[in-house]
């Protein structure tokens, strides 16, 4: 077992016992329907530790100091300061009661690479309309404002790519041309 999947596992634990016979939007246990797919979008231990843990502060009345001490207990170990600190920033970030409106909520998730992936994560979860039963105007409503939402966090992800794509044909145009060029001049 990797050494930080201790971590996974003790997040899992805690976010389970701290949603004990929570709902999500579809009725599902709140647990196994959403954080456990939240969680599994995660490609870090982190990622995956916050997508578990990311309503705990949010939805019950605990603070993240308190939901990183349930943590430590669980995993038997200690976190170190540089983890520690992290996965606390992002945690207090993903509670939307700590901004002032909406806005300024995303606007501080996006400037915080953990808190930005699992908030993407949470987002790519809720927009999932398939798993309603019956889908509602308010829904609909809440459905927009995620999309909006998540083309926030995702706008730099997106130029990235695009970046990423012109550079690598920039790279290939530069380089199917120095081929033809060679071969128009190795002919003669």
């Amino acid at each position: 077992m990797e050494e930080n999947n201790k971590w996974v596992v003790a997040a899992a634990k805690v976010a389970q016992r701290l949603h004990k016979d929570q709902k999500d939007k579809a009725g599902v246990d709140y647990f196994s329907g959403h954080l456990s797919y939240v969680a599994s979008l995660g490609k870090t231990w982190p990622e995956k530790v916050v997508g578990y843990l990311h309503d705990a502060n949010e939805d019950t009345p605990n603070s993240v100091d308190s939901i990183l001490m349930m943590l430590e207990e669980e995993s038997k170990d200690t976190l170190l300061a540089p983890e520690r600190d992290k996965i606390s920033k992002a945690l207090l970030l993903l509670n939307h009661h700590t901004a002032k409106n909406r806005e300024e909520y995303i606007k501080c998730i996006s400037r915080d690479p953990l808190a930005k992936i699992v908030k993407i994560n949470d987002l790519t979860h809720n927009m999932d309309v398939r798993r309603l039963p019956h889908i509602s105007p308010k829904d609909i409503e809440r459905f927009e404002r995620y999309r909006k939402e998540y083309a926030i966090l995702t706008k730099d992800f997106t130029r990235n790519i695009v970046h990423q794509v012109k550079g690598n044909y920039k790279k290939s145009l530069s380089v199917w041309q120095e081929r033809a060029n060679h071969t128009k001049y190795s002919k003669h």
